[in-house]
């Protein structure tokens, strides 16, 4: 059986309800198993999801430092939780936020997705113009966007600065997923893609 020491859900507002449902799944089975959100619905709304009984931390914005600083606290038995900026969580009764934390800088510090963790076949995506047969995997080749369009909740995680990988770093991801996965179709899911056409 898998015993997950930790859980974590992210999701948009339209899988909000699923999201919720997963999370008192989880703590039925087990209660002890810390739950922790994130993504767009739970960083426009910290304080509401951190209401949920099922919720234990919400993670604000980008999440990949956030994650690993939590995790180490709780890995650790600590219940400082204060110290880690860009979370929501209770404590005794009492609803607390963090500072904000900073937006990551150099996107090309981050490691590539840990595909070898996971079911590769079921994460291939549907895209325009792809060869439906083979398998077309995303790549987040940069983060944030200067504009205010009043639909778009992209500057909630990734804020208003437009960053970006190497055309170097994005080149490796993708021959190491051609290489290890046989991978030739990619699907580039970024906010503003064409933003810099001289990067493009």
């Amino acid at each position: 059986h898998i015993k997950p020491r930790i859980v974590g859900i992210s999701f948009m507002t339209n899988q909000f309800q699923d999201a919720l449902t997963v999370s008192k799944v989880i703590k039925k089975i087990n209660v002890e198993i810390p739950i922790i959100v994130g993504g767009p619905h739970a960083s426009a709304l910290p304080e509401e999801m951190i209401g949920e009984d099922s919720i234990d931390f919400v993670v604000i914005g980008e999440g990949e430092n956030t994650v690993l600083e939590l995790a180490n606290e709780l890995f650790r038995g600590s219940n400082d939780f204060k110290k880690v900026a860009g979370i929501a969580f209770k404590q005794n009764g009492k609803v607390f936020v963090t500072e904000k934390r900073e937006y990551i800088e150099d996107l090309n510090s981050l490691p590539f997705p840990a595909w070898h963790l996971l079911p590769i076949e079921r994460y291939s995506v549907h895209a325009a113009g792809a060869n439906a047969r083979e398998r077309v995997l995303t790549i987040l080749s940069s983060r944030g966007c200067p504009y205010q369009c009043i639909f778009c909740d992209s500057h909630t995680i990734f804020g208003r600065c437009f960053r970006s990988r190497s055309a170097t770093n994005i080149f490796e991801e993708i021959v190491y997923l051609k290489d290890r996965y046989s991978v030739k179709q990619f699907d580039f899911v970024d906010d503003t893609f064409t933003i810099d056409k001289k990067r493009i």
